[in-house]
């Protein structure tokens, strides 16, 4: 329980890989800049954990993060620099579970742009009044509340809230 499949403290790609911690974490993030592009990151406490400040970039682009507890993306520290979330497909479960983006005190400029967000309680939470955030071309469907508070995260004006239909294509 609480440990990592997967951490990264500097500069790491991490490409079409499938992670797994059934009781912990996914990947584990520092504050150095890290790319995880599709991968498939599933059944964990947290999907993927940032506990570093500074300010690394991150980029989070076109993976699928399904079944996680707590959270499909956790920040947990104040980490400053950019943050790129992109083309993800984040679920928590039919009945709803956890927070999708879960961005803590300090996270500055966070991009979050045409992602499915869906069963979750909360879709995207941040603790601080946002003003560097952008949120746009989102699908938040069958979430509790889709943003913990208008005042700490505003959903783009292109947003939508649309079941996405996954079907089985095999």
């Amino acid at each position: 329980a609480g440990r990592s499949a997967l951490t990264s403290n500097t500069s790491t790609f991490l490409l079409n890989c499938e992670l797994v911690s059934y009781r912990g974490y996914s990947i584990t993030t520092g504050s150095g800049g890290v790319t995880v592009k599709n991968c498939y990151i599933h059944d964990s406490d947290i999907g993927i954990r940032n506990t570093g400040t500074g300010t690394g970039q991150h980029v989070i682009i076109g993976n699928i993060i399904d079944s996680c507890i707590t959270a499909a993306i956790s920040y947990t520290a104040a980490l400053t620099g950019l943050i790129f979330i992109i083309n993800n497909t984040l679920m928590g479960s039919i009945n709803t579970t956890g927070i999708g983006i879960n961005f803590s005190t300090g996270v500055g400029s966070p991009f979050v742009t045409n992602n499915i967000i869906t069963g979750f309680v909360t879709g995207i939470s941040h603790a601080d009044t946002q003003t560097n955030g952008f949120d746009d071309y989102n699908d938040y469907f069958n979430n509790v509340n889709d943003v913990s508070a208008a005042g700490q995260w505003q959903k783009g004006t292109n947003s939508i809230a649309l079941d996405p239909q996954f079907q089985n294509l095999l």
